[in-house]
This record gives structure tokens, sequence and C-alpha cells, in this order.
């Protein structure tokens, strides 16, 4: 790793680049369904690209290093399908099957440690389970948000189509889209607190997670630094 950082960054990525295209061809061997197998390959890649994720997120923390470096959109869920499809409408950089310690989120932002679970009805009937691990990514700053199968499965719209106040608090609470826009907005956007819709905002992030956290950033002097850097 030190021998890594000692070259050139063009030299470090492409190394990297030749690492992941080596793990991504083992991982394509492995069925889809068969994740115990290939969560290595994928928590190898993450390790290699992490230096690379994390210097796109200090020059602007809405920035992807390549959403699809690992391409893992063959071995997504229907529920995960869908749920990506909201977070690349919005180009919000949440990378999927995020390593944890040993585990994985389903999408997750290293840099601000904000993770987006998706809950199946089959997989995820264990509360308190769900609850224990959110409590222990909660206490190494991770806030987690999860999104129920309903939530998932409901019709997708945009808020750019909705009218109504009231249709747009529904959408906010109830959808993965509206909760996706929770978050790009809360997180990675300046002027979130400008929003007229700030507090449905923060009022939905709050209405999906199981453990406490705050879930508002602190107000600081973001703003410039977005616009110095991205």
């Amino acid at each position: 790793m030190i021998e890594k950082f000692n070259n050139t960054r063009l030299e470090v990525k492409a190394r990297n680049r030749i690492v992941i295209d080596r793990l991504y061809q083992e991982l394509d061997s492995v069925q889809k369904k068969d994740r115990k197998y290939w969560y290595p390959f994928v928590r190898q890649a993450y390790m290699e690209m992490m230096p690379e994720i994390i210097n796109a997120s200090e020059k602007c923390k809405w920035s992807w290093v390549n959403p699809y470096f690992l391409y893992l959109c063959n071995k997504f869920s229907n529920l995960e399908e869908i749920a990506w499809d909201a977070i690349r409408y919005r180009s919000v950089p949440l990378y999927p099957q995020f390593p944890i310690f040993n585990r994985f989120v389903d999408f997750g932002n290293p840099y601000l440690k904000i993770g987006l679970e998706v809950d199946s009805d089959y997989y995820h009937q264990d509360k308190v389970k769900d609850r224990e691990r959110d409590l222990l990514f909660a206490k190494a700053g991770w806030r987690i948000f999860r999104i129920s199968e309903k939530e998932v499965t409901s019709k997708t719209k945009y808020i750019e189509n909705l009218k109504s106040d009231s249709e747009i608090h529904y959408w906010l609470n109830n959808t993965v889209s509206g909760l996706v826009y929770s978050i790009m907005h809360v997180y990675f956007q300046y002027d979130a607190i400008d929003s007229p819709y700030y507090s449905q905002m923060i009022e939905s992030l709050n209405s999906h997670r199981l453990v406490p956290f705050d879930v508002a950033p602190e107000v600081s002097d973001c703003r410039e630094i977005c616009y110095s850097q991205c």
C-alpha cells in the first residue's frame, strides 16, 4: 500500500484498473445468487479503489470515481435494481454492495458514511437483528437508511411530476425515489437547507432509520467549498 501511494496517480489508476479487471473476470464466473462466493472479490475491488474514491469525494462530495468500475448490475436482486435506477437517476454516489467491517450494505458512500439498505420482506423479517447491525455501524459513524419492499415496488414518480404539497410529502416518505432524493439534497447538495421541502426530507430520513442518530449534517460554509471544488 505504501509503495502504491509513492507512485504517480496515473500509475496507481492503471494498476488498479488491471486488478479490477482481473477481479471482475473471476467475479463474473460466479453465479448470480452465490453472494457468499463473490463477496470476497467485491471487497478486494473496493480495497483497491478506495484511495481514488476518497480522493474524488474530497474534491467534490457528490463525485463518483465511476459508478460502474465494478459492474454488479447483473447480480442485483429485482429490488436492488429498482433502487439502483433511482440512485443513478439522481447520480447520488452510493456504491453498490459496499463493505463495512465484515459485512456489506446494499449501497454506501465511505466518505460521508451514508448507507442505504433495501429490505425485502423475505430476508429482513428479523428487525432486531437489523437494528443491532445498524447500531454497530452507527458506532463507527455510519448513517444507515432502510427502504421496505413495498416502498421500492411502489409506482415510481419524480418530484418534477408532482403538483401538490401532499403528493410531494407522500412521495418523499413512501418511495425509494423520494428517499434517494432526500439523501441527495441533505447530504450531497450545498443548498438543501434552503429547499421548501427540507423539513419533509429530514422527516423522510428519520422515518427510514432503525437506530438513533442525527440525520441532519452540521450547517457550515460548505457552499464556498462546493463552488470552488465542483
